[in-house]
């Protein structure tokens, strides 16, 4: 009796723990693209974030594979023309909980005429 006491008084303890559950809302990804020069490279491309619920984020660019980001908003010069994907992960605090979002950006070839 007193062991069934003892676990009944443990299971109360380890379920009444607030770290022990997390209600964290599911995140949402989204994001705005603005970008210098109208997008004629080399133009700089700023990522307004918009997304929901989370905690922390990261960006990446492709075919631009060494190029990341964490920041909450993120900016990546472009410097040559061509199609590009740019994804972004948000997180939950805990980093059970994630989404993401990919656009593409169209980098066009510079007329030599700066256009800011």
């Amino acid at each position: 009796m007193k062991n069934q006491f003892a676990g009944l008084i443990f299971i109360v303890i380890l379920f009444s723990f607030p770290g022990c559950k997390k209600n964290e809302p599911a995140p949402t990804a989204d994001f705005r693209i603005d970008a210098t020069n109208n997008f004629y490279a080399p133009c700089t491309v700023s990522l307004i974030n918009k997304s929901t619920d989370a905690f922390s984020y990261e960006w990446s660019f492709f075919p631009m594979d060494s190029v990341f980001s964490t920041d909450t908003n993120a900016v990546v010069d472009f410097v040559k023309e061509g199609t590009y994907s740019i994804k972004l992960r948000a997180f939950t605090q805990s980093r059970k909980e994630w989404a993401s979002s990919v656009k593409t950006v169209k980098i066009l070839k510079s007329t030599g005429k700066s256009l800011h």
